[in-house]
């Protein structure tokens, strides 16, 4: 009679966890992860987005993207206001 107790191989813990995550859709609480994201919005990030580029990106977290977004939309706003302002005078 065999020992049923012990893992036939030294990964089969992990593929049997990784199974029973496929299966369940998300992963149990203990499962190792140090902090987790809090969920967001993508409808409210995608009309942050709208508003001005960049700011989806910085309501999930992601700030350097929200600033490669947001810096060339901020500087081209200040130049047309400038473009504006001399124009008027």
């Amino acid at each position: 009679m065999t020992d049923t107790s012990a893992p036939a191989s030294p990964g089969t813990d992990q593929r049997t966890e990784a199974a029973a995550v496929a299966a369940a859709g998300s992963p149990p609480h203990d499962a190792g992860m140090a902090h987790r994201m809090p969920r967001r919005s993508p409808a409210l990030a995608a009309f942050l987005s709208f508003l001005l580029p960049g700011l989806g990106q910085a309501y999930a977290g992601e700030r350097r993207r929200a600033l490669l977004w947001a810096l060339p939309t901020l500087a081209a706003f200040g130049i047309l206001l400038l473009i504006v302002l001399a124009v008027r005078d």
